[in-house]
């Protein structure tokens, strides 16, 4: 007899624990065509499981299953202790030894130029001392360093702190209408709130072809928003200001460089 417990309901998809199984179900959207919810659904379904396919054969991650499912994704469970709930409470030797196994595996994966999108210690489980990365959902393949670095600054680090968009209003953190506003540098996601600080480069700054900030908000419409999400999403902010600071310092020294290569040459 099948038995089967929602672990997770999350902003596009159900984590479903059948037996010794993890289902990653797809659901339907109500706002979204039908016709366009079934192609995004399926296209996305399809791009997950291929990078956990490959993922799988890097570094630690569940090897998905063949299941004639276009929305489902099937994989083995990691009955393990998530990072982000635990990872604090580890004596200092084994938190060095933990971080060393996330950056090596973050390097296999850029190396393969697999981008996880969604790179946090909510995201990654420890089992039998060996750290397993999960939820590829907003991963994408790319050789662009930008990406990479991208990747890197959504961990958790003291670069992101202060971080640079704060929420504002008072409400049940919905997700209804996203509007941008350039002059108030803010983003309202309902009537009543929105996340301030968020400059027009930050907004529209795309990776793998996706706006950054609008995809990650348009994701959880019709959801109410959690703390921890709305920290994540200042963080996320944060680390593409950091990226725009980091890309113009190397095209000023890149500048200089060229400069002087011309100058030597005459």
């Amino acid at each position: 007899m099948t038995s089967q417990k929602i672990l997770c309901q999350g902003a596009e998809a159900k984590i479903i624990l059948s037996n010794k199984f993890i289902i990653k179900d797809r659901t339907k959207k109500s706002y979204r065509l039908a016709e366009l919810d079934e192609k995004i659904r399926k296209r996305r379904t399809k791009s997950e499981s291929k990078l956990l396919e490959k993922a799988s054969n890097i570094i630690n991650t569940p090897k998905p299953f063949f299941i004639p499912d276009f929305y489902q994704i099937k994989m083995p469970f990691i009955d393990g202790k998530k990072l982000s709930e635990h990872l604090d409470n580890f004596p200092l030797a084994k938190q060095k030894q933990i971080c060393k196994q996330i950056g090596e595996s973050i390097a296999k994966l850029h190396d393969s130029n697999i981008i996880h999108g969604d790179l946090t210690t909510s995201n990654m489980i420890l089992k039998d001392n060996k750290v397993y990365f999960i939820d590829f959902g907003l991963g994408f393949i790319s050789r662009k360093f930008e990406d990479k670095a991208v990747d890197l600054h959504l961990l958790k680090s003291t670069e992101l702190d202060p971080p640079a968009a704060k929420f504002h209003g008072k409400g049940g953190n919905k997700v209804e209408k996203l509007r941008y506003d350039e002059k108030e540098k803010r983003v309202c996601i309902n009537q009543n709130q929105h996340f301030e600080g968020i400059k027009k480069e930050i907004w529209e700054y795309q990776v793998g072809g996706y706006q950054v900030c609008t995809k990650w908000l348009k994701d959880r419409k019709e959801k109410k928003l959690s703390l921890d999400e709305i920290k994540h999403y200042c963080k996320i902010v944060t680390s593409l200001q950091k990226t725009i600071e980091i890309q113009r310092a190397i095209d000023d020294i890149y500048r200089e460089v060229e400069k002087r290569t011309a100058e030597f040459d005459i």
